[in-house]
């Protein structure tokens, strides 16, 4: 057909939901795999058979092998370019597609690459590379989408510890799973949805072409067993992480779902790896920065409201940090995983080029190296980031006990002033002018008040913080307490017969006055 031709059917394609296109790349697969499995199956009967009969020399059989190899390399050229051109006609609605769409729209892609290879490796990495423009199209969507949802979560945020549904435990159970293997699992479930192979496994797309299920079969059921899933009771204990138990904010939580999409399309695209870790570094640094803007920094007080930032406040952000610190590991694991291999080791050297991609000097798995090693830097230093931060609010809870303490000193000296008094008392108990002394010692309203906030902020920080930050929070605080009240003891004057009668009188006039 002409262009008028081929411009009317980018209309059709572009008017067809996502499923009916599915189902159009079904058949043209379907199609391509026939034409490819006849052409075999003639090749083998010319070469195994007719040859064979007719005794024909080994120079001429090696040449007609020659030319059904070409001829079976041509159909799958001309497959290729037919495949790209379907794929890429759409390509505008490829960043509006949910996850599970996308995954299907890979998985089809990864299977007719792997049909096409062992004809014409140059065909399977070229649609390869129309797999990673279209991921790439839906990540950068994506991220921006994340990033938008994470910001106005952020600022709406009470930091109040929320219950966890069962999908997110998944979530955590999932990652740290991927990391006690090597690269990736495809087998893996994510949010509920079956990940699909990578764009370099599978041989060749049986599924599809057996007509077994249809992508929009497929579709409904990721979407049934994401709302079972989803159906669950949540959890009000926290989120469990190494044998820890975490207390957690909402934010927190949805930053693991949109984690959890990333990890997604890292399965459905591993190729595409390094850029999702890089967008995933962004992600987390962004919560990282604007929690301790809000918290630290007191934003949250203007943004979602807040009266004042607690103990509680504080301890919840620096346990979400605390947190995304010991998921970084698992992370780099994931993202920083080696692309898998060919299938077919003496097509290697085409592989290697797509991994390599453009501009590379050196080929194979090496052109990934500088992006890896710049990766593996933005890892530690996000993990960094996040320890200062945690140990920033730790700082900060120990300058709240700081102040109190000041505080209580200062009280402490006032009340100095009549423990005279109080000794003039207990030595004559007959004197009439004096009150009748208390039977023992008496606490010091300070220090009685300094040790109900030590115990309020005990309560606090035990059920939300983890035993050692809990135990180098306090470690800290005794110290202090231990330096500044012995301090405050030595200055002290003891008591003398005429701040004792001043004491007394003072008392006295308290006592006649109680409102002046």
């Amino acid at each position: 057909p002409g262009s008028g031709g081929e411009f009317s059917v980018v209309q059709a394609l572009q008017g067809l939901s996502h499923e009916g296109f599915l189902q159009v790349l079904s058949v043209v697969f379907k199609v391509v795999a026939a034409c490819l499995a006849h052409l075999s199956q003639l090749s083998s009967i010319v070469r195994d058979d007719i040859l064979r009969a007719a005794k024909v020399p080994a120079p001429a059989t090696n040449q007609v092998s020659k030319d059904i190899r070409a001829v079976l390399q041509v159909v799958a050229d001309v497959a290729q370019g037919r495949w790209g051109k379907l794929v890429s006609a759409r390509s505008h609605c490829t960043p509006r597609l949910k996850l599970y769409e996308f995954q299907s729209l890979a998985a089809i892609c990864t299977s007719f690459a792997a049909l096409l290879e062992p004809h014409s490796p140059r065909a399977a990495a070229a649609v390869r590379l129309v797999a990673l423009a279209q991921c790439r199209a839906y990540v950068e969507a994506l991220h921006t989408r994340s990033v938008a949802q994470l910001q106005h979560l952020l600022e709406a945020e009470q930091w109040t510890a929320t219950e966890v549904p069962p999908t997110f435990q998944d979530i955590v159970n999932r990652l740290m799973e991927r990391c006690s293997g090597s690269g990736h699992t495809p087998s893996a479930t994510h949010g509920g949805t079956t990940t699909q192979p990578s764009l370099t496994s599978g041989v060749n797309g049986s599924t599809l072409a057996n007509g077994n299920s249809t992508p929009a079969e497929a579709t409904k059921q990721q979407q049934q067993q994401q709302q079972q899933q989803q159906s669950q009771p949540a959890r009000p204990g926290g989120l469990m992480l190494n044998g820890k138990r975490f207390l957690l904010v909402n934010t927190t939580l949805m930053l693991f779902k949109l984690l959890d999409e990333y990890l997604s399309v890292a399965d459905s695209s591993p190729l595409y790896c390094v850029e999702l870790g890089q967008h995933v570094v962004d992600l987390i640094r962004l919560f990282n920065n604007q929690s301790c803007q809000l918290v630290l920094g007191a934003g949250a007080v203007r943004t979602a409201g807040l009266r004042s930032i607690s103990a509680k406040h504080l301890a919840l952000s620096c346990e979400s940090c605390y947190m995304l610190a010991q998921l970084i590991p698992a992370l780099r694991t994931v993202f920083l995983a080696p692309p898998p291999a060919s299938p077919l080791p003496q097509q290697q050297p085409l592989q290697q080029q797509l991994v390599q991609g453009k501009g590379g000097s050196k080929p194979g798995y090496a052109g990934f190296e500088p992006q890896r090693h710049m990766l593996m830097l933005e890892f530690d230093k996000l993990a960094n980031d996040l320890t200062v931060h945690t140990r920033e609010v730790h700082s900060k809870l120990v300058e709240i006990m700081q102040d109190r303490l000041l505080m209580a000193a200062r009280q402490l000296a006032t009340e100095s002033r009549t423990w005279g008094a109080v000794q003039q008392q207990q030595q004559h108990p007959n004197k009439q002018q004096l009150q009748p002394a208390k039977q023992g010692f008496e606490v010091s309203p300070a220090v009685r008040s300094l040790s109900k906030q030590l115990g309020t902020l005990q309560s606090v920080l035990v059920p939300i913080l983890q035993e050692e930050e809990v135990h180098y929070i306090f470690g800290r605080v005794a110290s202090l307490y231990c330096d500044t009240l012995a301090a405050t003891l030595d200055v002290l004057k003891p008591p003398t017969p005429e701040t004792a009668t001043m004491a007394q009188q003072q008392q006295q006039q308290q006592q006649d006055h109680p409102l002046s």
